[in-house]
């Protein structure tokens, strides 16, 4: 019978009672602590031992991502422990993150950049409330508002407001990822310039309370912007017949498709988010399938949408999501790359969309990179 060593966490957290709570929480999941200390105290000693997980609780963040470098596996975004002297809600705290190690960690995946939904998808609510993210990066730029003039509509039935804004894009590009899938996103984008004419949209399995975090680690050390649903306009409950764009797909800016809410496209790049349900007003229909948001579901309706002009990239994950929106996407004549398995920290994802004979082009992220940026020049040096 074969035996494996106990994960290795290791904890930087700046108020010390937080550390207390954080280490007591990894000691009851069954982990050993490595370290547990001061954001000050952080050496490059500390990266050579090699942790299972980060976890961090710090006031300057970016500066300690910069020191862990893009490829750590952390965790970021931890709430504020309860006092001790209130010991149901401190317990229930401890307890909460404890089964959140233990769904993460469980099967000592080998880097979990950041929480995937694999893990996380039958926690239940209880521990919704550990890795909430308490503050986000403002956007870079100020975002570049959609006009939209509420016009009315003859049409009795409802229907989806299109070509309100002509693309500047010349591509639609799906980056479909998984556990493993941020690192290899970021290398993709750190390669890619956002003058491109392509509008990007990620499908990226992971917790939905630690989905506000990707902005911040996919967008350090490059020029790219990202929406977000808070970016979402907020429009009338009901505009007549007619269900007008939320937000509207730009070059040098990336869509992060919400988890816990489903979008659909216009076919100049328009996005309509779901409505809330009628009995809950902070509830959405959820994606189909096990996963959170959906590849399949995304691929399909981006495929409708944008026909040939989409190119879907399958980056490093677990399971197979994807691979049963292969046949969609080839019938209305995009495109479908995939990471290389020797580059992916697991292949299983991009592995079972090679299965279906689709894929045009494999390549590390670096490399898709380039492949797309030729393709561009390509295209350009034909219409010249």
């Amino acid at each position: 019978m074969m035996h494996f060593a106990a994960p290795r966490l290791l904890i930087v957290a700046d108020n010390p009672m937080q550390r207390i709570a954080i280490a007591e929480a990894v000691e009851r999941s069954g982990f050993d602590v490595l370290h547990n200390i001061h954001s000050s105290r952080l050496k490059s000693e500390h990266c050579e031992l090699l942790p299972n997980l980060w976890l961090l609780d710090v006031e300057d963040e970016d500066e300690v991502l910069d020191f862990l470098g893009d490829d750590a596996p952390l965790m970021i975004g931890i709430t504020q422990a309860p006092s001790p002297v209130n010991k149901k809600a401190y317990d229930r705290w401890v307890q909460s993150l404890s089964q959140k190690l233990n769904k993460v960690l469980g099967e000592a995946a080998p880097l979990l950049t950041l929480l995937d939904e694999e893990y996380m998808h039958d926690v239940d609510a209880s521990v919704a409330d550990v890795g909430t993210i308490v503050h986000e990066e403002e956007p870079k730029q100020p975002l570049e508002p959609v006009e939209v003039e509420l016009a009315p509509v003859q049409s009795k039935n409802r229907s989806y407001v299109t070509g309100i804004t002509p693309p500047n894009w010349q591509y639609v590009c799906v980056l479909a990822a998984s556990m493993g899938g941020p690192e290899a996103v970021k290398r993709f984008l750190d390669h890619v310039p956002v003058s491109v004419p392509v509008a990007f949209v990620l499908v990226q399995h992971i917790d939905p309370n630690m989905q506000a975090v990707l902005p911040r680690v996919l967008g350090r050390h490059n020029e790219w912007q990202f929406d977000t649903e808070k970016n979402f306009a907020q429009l009338p409950n009901e505009q007549g017949s007619s269900i007008y764009p939320h937000l509207q797909l730009m070059k040098g800016r990336v869509l992060i498709v919400p988890a816990l809410r489903q979008i659909d496209f216009g076919d100049c790049g328009e996005v309509f988010a779901h409505p809330s349900k009628l009995s809950d007003a902070v509830q959405y229909e959820p994606w189909p399938g096990q996963y959170k948001p959906s590849i399949n579901d995304v691929m399909r309706r981006a495929a409708e949408a944008f026909g040939s002009r989409l190119i879907t990239i399958v980056f490093s994950g677990m399971g197979d999501d994807g691979s049963a929106a292969v046949s969609k996407v080839q019938e209305t004549r995009g495109s479908i790359w995939a990471q290389t398995a020797g580059s992916c920290v697991c292949s299983s994802q991009p592995d079972h969309v090679r299965a279906s004979g689709q894929v045009s082009f494999n390549g590390s992220p670096e490399v898709l990179a380039e492949h797309l940026q030729q393709i561009i020049a390509e295209q350009s040096i034909s219409v010249i």
